[in-house]
């Protein structure tokens, strides 16, 4: 179960009721630290899906 309505967990107690409601899957959220992280995947072994944004001057290379 996904869905992307539900909220993005950003604790562990969170994510733990999540996985215990069936997840298969989850979208955390993108301000998370390591250590907060590391906290959630000790509770759980589910994918943690984790959108990241870069701006181009972060290695993309361009065509001119």
């Amino acid at each position: 179960m996904e869905d992307q309505r539900l909220p993005r967990p950003s604790n562990p107690a969170a994510l733990r009721v999540l996985a215990d409601l069936g997840a298969s899957t989850v979208n955390v959220p993108s301000d998370l630290t390591y250590a907060d992280l590391a906290e959630m995947r000790a509770v759980t072994d589910l994918p943690l899906d984790l959108y990241l944004e870069s701006s181009d001057g972060l290695g993309a290379s361009s065509g001119s």
